[in-house]
């Protein structure tokens, strides 16, 4: 049980740390939330996606760890936590969206003849590892 004393001094400790200090853990659990919150957008399709997702990391992209790909995925703290908590059809809109901006701007890459935008190579090879 806490008391005033522990809490006081808890107070005027807390202004010392950085505030988007996080540890390990909490990395690892919010790109788990995240890879999950993704992978139900395909709820009929998830093998097939990570089957595209297996091509997609043979193809000429760099290796990349789970949450460089998510960090790829959403380069700002709000998108990430729109993906980890967000409503599903805000988060299909939100990657719906991504897409059409990369094909727009032509960030496309071709895998085994069919032609994904780098959001899709990047979710598709996220969920791969999932």
């Amino acid at each position: 049980m806490f008391s005033r004393r522990q809490i006081m001094a808890g107070a005027l400790v807390a202004p010392f740390f950085p505030a988007g200090l996080t540890s390990a853990h909490d990395t690892v659990s919010d790109t788990a939330a995240c890879c999950a919150r993704l992978a139900r957008l395909f709820p009929e399709s998830l093998d097939a996606v990570r089957g595209l997702g297996v091509l997609c990391r043979t193809c000429d992209q760099p290796s990349a760890s789970r949450t460089d790909l998510l960090d790829a995925l959403c380069p700002d703290p709000s998108a990430r936590a729109l993906v980890a908590h967000g409503p599903d059809d805000v988060i299909r809109r939100w990657a719906d969206a991504k897409i059409r901006t990369d094909f727009a701007e032509g960030r496309v890459v071709r895998v085994d003849g069919w032609v994904f935008s780098e959001t899709e190579i990047r979710l598709f090879s996220l969920l791969a590892g999932a």
